[in-house]
């Protein structure tokens, strides 16, 4: 961490500027620091409505509470009438300004879109409501916090209403997907157009949420300026940098970057046991008569494809389900198995059934999942992930790893499928499942796509994503205790992919977003670097778990590739 303490104060404003592009107002009044504090635990801490709930370690799980800051109002404008917009990813229930209801009841949808389009609420805020060149108070109190995979989606602002005005950064880097190796040349090109001169609260923390510089420096009002980056960005990482500027109002931004992010050090190995823990599994499996069954459906079938939902038994002689397609003329052809994100069941099909390349496709829905629901005791259980917590031979996702199995076993049974051509494919936690399965299928899967899995590096999800420590903790409860904490990390170790990427011998393609939340970069890159099959990776510097650039198409072009098809 010294790097960040060693070079002039000049060149961190370089870097720092380099990494913010907004649009905001610079008449809001409102500060993008608060503090947030529960009613569960009375717990409070500062959070910054630049950064996603989850990066800063509070979430959903926390539920009610309240966030809150101060602002000023200068004499220029103690005559004006004010309006306050509120977009906040939460459930609310009341805001005050200085202890006077403004409104409330605003109700959060979450929406899982590359383009959100969440609404603006807007009030009117007359001068009497305000104490003019004194402290006032703005709370806001919740009823839950939002998921958001990784984009703060956040806004809190107040402005004159006889005015708004704006300002502008502007930015260009000379690689585009924010990924240096070490020593490579990092051009910046910083475009500013700022109300008026101001001063900025420089911020830079590591993926860990560790905070290594805060700095406050001066922004001028205009510049256009050229910079080289390359001897201050040189240890393998990935960094978050937000800046908070007050020049007659808050504004700010936020940006990812990473170095040399294959270099990245993972000193985890697998729990002792976990071949022979997966062999069992395995060996089990074989035991289980699959009685494939497979059933046209004609609300699948297409002028393209021929559709079909088929059955299989798995561990536990369990019945597992999943949509099935064929190309119309028969011949053998190359298949991909896709495999379901969390509680995922391929709600949508267009995609598959519409599909006119030649490839078959198999969207398999693990136990728990979509058609597959039934094959899960949701009733006795805290949820796929906390299953059976304190039983290491009785965790979920070891019965959902051999469903995987069991699916490449039902394409090795189809006469059409070419079983030298067969690829998997997933995202979350499907990114997870491709894994597990190219690693214990490695002599049938013969290429592998994958984009920020889950469960992966399970010790650094937790410090990634504290809340995945609370999680634990909740399963726990809900098992009475019945183990520790440690005893927990170590069975979940056991089902942690990264532990199989080494066995894996066909071509890997891993898709990133830098903004994710959920599953950070680290987690992939954790699997990645251990693997030693041909593999490539794209980092997507602007996308968060919701995979906004298209990591799909992406990783389809790739199979189609490593396929023929």
């Amino acid at each position: 961490m010294i790097l960040f303490k060693r070079f002039p104060l000049v060149y961190w404003v370089i870097i720092m500027l380099g990494f913010i592009s907004f649009h905001s107002s610079a008449q809001n009044l409102i500060p993008l620091q608060w503090t947030v504090k529960f009613e569960k635990n009375a717990i409070s801490k500062d959070v910054s409505l630049l950064r996603s709930w989850e990066r800063q370690g509070v979430g959903y799980i926390n539920c009610k509470g309240a966030i809150s800051t101060s602002f000023k109002i200068p004499p220029a404008h103690q005559d004006s009438s004010y309006t306050l917009e509120v977009s906040l990813r939460m459930d609310i229930e009341n805001i005050l300004i200085n202890g006077n209801k403004i409104g409330g009841d605003i109700v959060n949808h979450f929406q899982w879109s590359k383009k959100p389009k969440y609404p603006i609420n807007t009030f009117s805020i007359s001068a009497e409501q305000l104490n003019v060149d004194q402290v006032n108070t703005i709370t806001i109190q919740f009823s839950s916090l939002s998921y958001t995979g990784g984009f703060s989606h956040n806004q809190v602002s107040l402005f004159p209403q006889n005015g708004k005005k704006t300002s502008e950064l502007q930015l260009s880097l000379n690689k585009e997907d924010h990924c240096y190796s070490r020593g490579e040349e990092v051009i910046l090109q910083v475009n500013s157009n700022i109300a008026e001169r101001g001063n900025a609260i420089i911020k830079v923390r590591n993926d860990f949420s560790e905070l290594l510089l805060t700095k406050e420096v001066a922004l001028n009002k205009e510049g256009s300026n050229t910079f080289c980056l390359t001897d201050f960005l040189s240890l393998p990482g990935f960094y978050e940098i937000s800046v908070t500027c007050n020049n007659n109002g808050y504004t700010g931004g936020v940006k990812w970057l990473t170095i040399a992010p294959t270099e990245v050090e993972d000193i985890d190995v697998a729990p002792v046991g976990f071949n022979a823990y997966w062999s069992q599994a395995l060996d089990e499996l074989a035991q289980i008569e699959p009685n494939f069954s497979v059933t046209r459906v004609d609300s699948l079938c297409s002028d393209e494809k021929n559709g079909y939902v088929v059955e299989m038994q798995s561990l536990q002689d369990k019945k597992i389900k999943g949509y099935f397609f064929t190309p119309k003329q028969a011949g053998v052809y190359p298949a991909i198995l896709h495999l379901p994100g969390y509680g995922y069941g391929f709600n949508n099909i267009k995609g598959f059934k519409n599909n006119s390349d030649n490839v078959i496709e198999l969207a398999l829905c693990v136990r728990g999942h979509g058609i597959s629901k039934n094959a899960f005791p949701f009733d006795n259980s805290p949820g796929f992930f906390g299953h059976e917590i304190c039983n290491v031979d009785e965790l979920a996702y070891r019965s959902i790893y051999m469903d995987c199995i069991r699916a490449v076993d039902f394409l090795y049974s189809q006469k059409m499928v070419d079983t030298t051509r067969i690829g998997v494919f997933g995202g979350s936690q499907g990114g997870g499942l491709a894994i597990a399965t190219a690693g214990l299928a490695h002599d049938r899967v013969n290429a592998c796509a994958y984009f920020d899995p889950f469960p992966c590096d399970l010790n650094n999800h937790i410090k990634t994503r504290t809340i995945v420590a609370d999680e634990i903790k909740g399963f726990l409860d809900f098992y009475n205790n019945s183990c520790s904490y440690e005893q927990s990390i170590q069975n979940l170790s056991f089902i942690d992919t990264k532990f199989f990427s080494q066995a894996i011998t066909c071509p890997v393609y891993y898709t990133t977003g830098l903004f994710d939340d959920d599953c950070p970069s680290r987690l992939g890159f954790s699997a990645y670097n251990k693997m030693s099959a041909e593999k490539k990776y794209t980092i997507f510097p602007n996308d968060s778990h919701i995979g906004e650039s298209g990591y799909y198409e992406e990783s389809m072009s790739f199979l189609k590739k490593e396929l023929h098809f």
